[in-house]
């Protein structure tokens, strides 16, 4: 196939039966939208909480792509996910994130911590189960998380989101929390899919 190129002047729209090339605006399709970058294909890694932490595992990812790690045994730590573009994590073989403190006396909210804080990202997390302690996730400062087919049995509360999108999906498991299973608390958007599974949504 010969390549060549063609100088457009304005919004001149321009068709070829070879390679057209462009150096800057993109390409516009018949549906009307516009791709300007070329699609990229996330970066897939493994971790093995018996032998890393899936935080250290996190903190090497290139947070401007997006990444996928794939996820087995028992990650006991809180996790942190701080302004990563594209992150999806999915368990393998009954993976699981356990928050590091889960008091469960009855003061015990405030001496407990999050298995998964999230702020300013977008993520998904598959086929996990999420032992909280205050938290078992919150989802922050316009990030969307999405939880497809996760187990959370355990802890305070389940997911919180503040001014973020929440999407609960698949055969999701909430159950069993001392507080509320879902919250979303100013200005959040929350979308429940028909099979998951929870005790209580409290809203604020």
């Amino acid at each position: 196939m010969t390549a060549f190129a063609i100088q457009a002047v304005g919004q001149t729209a321009l068709s070829g039966a070879g390679i057209i090339e462009s150096t800057s605006g993109g390409f516009k399709f018949p549906d009307g939208s516009v791709q300007t970058t070329a699609a990229v294909s996330a970066r897939v890694a493994e971790v093995d909480c018996s032998s890393e932490t899936l935080q250290s595992a996190v903190d090497k990812l290139d947070k401007s792509t997006a990444n996928s790690l794939d996820i087995f045994g028992d990650c006991n730590e809180d996790i942190v996910i701080s302004r990563h573009q594209d992150l999806t994590f999915i368990g393998h073989d009954g993976a699981s994130i356990t928050a590091t403190v889960f008091d469960d006396t009855p003061e015990g909210f405030a001496n407990s911590t999050t298995a998964l804080f999230i702020e300013k990202s977008n993520i998904t997390l598959q086929n996990l189960t999420i032992n909280g302690g205050s938290y078992a996730a919150r989802c922050l400062d316009g990030s969307a998380c999405k939880f497809r087919d996760v187990t959370i049995p355990s802890g305070w509360s389940g997911v919180s989101a503040g001014q973020s999108k929440l999407y609960i999906l698949g055969s999701s498991l909430i159950t069993n929390l001392l507080q509320s299973a879902v919250g979303a608390y100013t200005s959040s958007h929350v979308v429940m899919g028909p099979d998951t599974v929870f005790n209580m949504i409290h809203t604020i």
